[in-house]
């Protein structure tokens, strides 16, 4: 018989891309520590989007970075896409349409710092 190394006992997968982000966290301590989060949110989740759409299924594909930027500054970048069901205005059909956003956030701590950043920020 074979010996075993441990190397042949490990698991042998990655961890499942498609899961929820979480619903609660820290976004200083993210960008502090770097962190990236991938996952997605339900549309049922969120009520302002299931007044637009025609139903509450799917789900919205999000991809965040948090960092420190050039300037020494918290920010989240990102992006976030979705296919919803909208109702066409023309034939009041049913219609899929892809929506894509990009996200790009700077995280501050009172309204001071909110004026002082500038007007078209790119938080890279």
């Amino acid at each position: 018989m074979k010996p075993l190394y441990p190397y042949d006992c490990a698991l042998m997968f990655k961890p499942p891309i498609h899961k929820p982000l979480p619903r609660q966290g820290d976004p200083r301590k993210f960008a502090q520590q770097g962190v990236t989060l991938e996952g997605f949110i339900p549309v049922a989740d969120l009520p302002r989007v299931v007044d637009a759409t025609e139903n509450s299924v799917g789900e919205i594909q999000v991809h965040l970075e948090f960092k420190i930027s050039e300037e020494g500054k918290r920010a989240v970048t990102g992006h976030a896409s979705a296919n919803l069901a909208l109702i066409c205005q023309r034939c009041l059909e049913s219609v899929t349409v892809p929506v894509e956003s990009d996200i790009s956030l700077a995280i501050v701590w009172d309204e001071e710092a909110a004026k002082a950043l500038p007007e078209a920020p790119r938080f890279q």
